[in-house]
């Protein structure tokens, strides 16, 4: 087996020859119809006896075409490395006629498409704005609201009013619906539905269209226990029946309710709550300023960054590979949908390379660490300590969707770290509210 580059007239692209013998696999073959001979099933003979002519005629061709397949991808991907070829999207086979796979001689040519050459710098005079939010008076206000409806003690009504708690059973035989729940009021979408219930008193039953009936599927999802698509497809009445009835006291400012919050003794007044609310509120708020600033930085560096896409090359290739066909008059469109994706992860890798990113098990670990670490304190619990977070960690180590996801996460915070190093940023402070019309203002 042998691999050679060709050069293309066109500086963006270049094909790889690959040459194949049948002494490159031939054994392989034999060794596979073999296997096929001692365990297929065919009728008239029995297992293990069929003869090697019939193994050889049904079989042989369909084994040749997949090993060769196999030395192919393999052959392919270490000469691209060998070569140190940087390549975009993936090789695209020319194909020319009909394979007669039964030649001691095969000949396959692999189109690429090369990944142009260009440095990533910030020489420029643009600024780019990097939003410091600020706690305002309000966010602060309505923090404090949502602790003391959370701490408050709940008060039994036989009545039901805008804000009160009720909790609630669904029952339909037709549809497989045995749930309970705490709503309110204001999740309901359905406005005939609402009527329906706001009249209700404790104990009472109703029918309402569970179709589209809450205004949030993850509120659907916690009451039915089912994902939203199957919610989706529910349609017809169902029984609510009215639990009970709770109105939530709000919570007194005193010492108890700052030891719940924030842990025993932490907190000793209101004016100290504050200023620690207004903290970790801005800690908070600055995860949304960071992801805003590494979008603008993405889209300057994608305005500033001038270089050439093999266009050609890219919509043959993205026609080949798509699922769903596309078709020569679409093209054009999905490539201008799927250019600015294509320059930006040519970008990140640039820099990824320059800049010689790399993730390691420990830091991944300790990554998982500290979100175990984060959950728990969210939710009020211990956070595990010893063998038992060891044990989680390990865990999810050995999921490798969860190692690619945390990875992702780790490398975009070390190319927003870069950002913040290397961009030509201005520091603005804003509020929340200024934040928002900033982030979502219409281009």
């Amino acid at each position: 087996m042998k691999a050679s580059l060709k050069k293309s007239k066109e500086p963006s692209t270049a094909f790889i020859i690959i040459d194949i013998e049948k002494k490159d696999y031939e054994q392989k073959v034999e060794d596979v119809l073999k296997s096929y001979q001692k365990s297929i099933n065919i009728p008239g003979f029995r297992k293990g006896f069929v003869p090697k002519s019939i193994i050889k005629k049904k079989y042989e061709i369909p084994t040749i075409a997949d090993e060769v397949n196999k030395l192919i991808q393999e052959e392919l991907n270490l000469f691209i490395k060998k070569e140190g070829l940087e390549i975009i999207g993936g090789p695209i086979l020319n194909e020319k006629g009909k394979i007669d796979w039964s030649d001691d001689k095969l000949s396959f040519e692999f189109e690429l498409g090369l990944a142009p050459d260009f440095k990533v710098d910030f020489k420029t005079k643009k600024k780019i704005d990097f939003y410091k939010i600020s706690a305002d008076k309000k966010i602060i206000d309505d923090q404090i609201l949502n602790y003391r409806k959370q701490y408050g003690k709940l008060i039994s009504q036989s009545a039901i009013k805008e804000d009160f708690e009720i909790s609630v059973s669904f029952k339909s035989d037709q549809l497989g619906i045995d749930s309970s729940g705490i709503i309110k009021l204001s999740d309901i979408k359905s406005k005939d539905a609402c009527q329906k219930i706001s009249v209700l008193k404790l104990g009472e039953k109703t029918s309402v269209n569970i179709e589209n009936f809450f205004k949030d599927n993850t509120k659907a999802e916690n009451i039915f226990k089912f994902p939203t698509e199957k919610i989706k497809t529910f349609s017809g009445e169902v029984e609510l029946e009215i639990k009970e009835i709770n109105q939530r006291d709000l919570a007194e400012m005193n010492q108890e309710f700052f030891d719940k919050i924030f842990g025993k003794d932490k907190i000793k007044s209101i004016s100290e709550m504050k200023q620690k609310m207004s903290k970790e509120i801005e800690k908070d708020l600055e995860k949304q300023s960071e992801q805003k600033l590494f979008n603008d930085v993405t889209e300057f560096l994608i305005k500033e960054i001038k270089f050439e896409l093999p266009q050609k090359f890219l919509k043959k290739w993205m026609r080949t590979t798509n699922k769903e066909k596309i078709e020569l008059n679409q093209i054009d469109e999905e490539y201008k949908k799927s250019e600015k994706g294509i320059r930006y992860r040519l970008i990140q890798e640039k820099i990824i390379k320059d800049q010689n990113f790399s993730i390691s098990n420990d830091e991944i670990k300790n990554y998982i660490k500290e979100m175990i670490a984060l959950q728990s304190k969210q939710y009020g619990q211990v956070s595990p300590q010893g063998m038992e977070l060891d044990n989680i960690v390990q865990r999810l180590m050995s999921n490798q969707d969860e190692i690619s996801r945390i990875s992702n996460q780790l490398m975009t915070k070390k190319t927003l770290d870069f950002f913040k190093e290397k961009a030509p940023l201005r520091s603005k402070k804003v509020t929340f509210d200024e934040f928002l019309k900033k982030a979502y203002a219409k281009a």
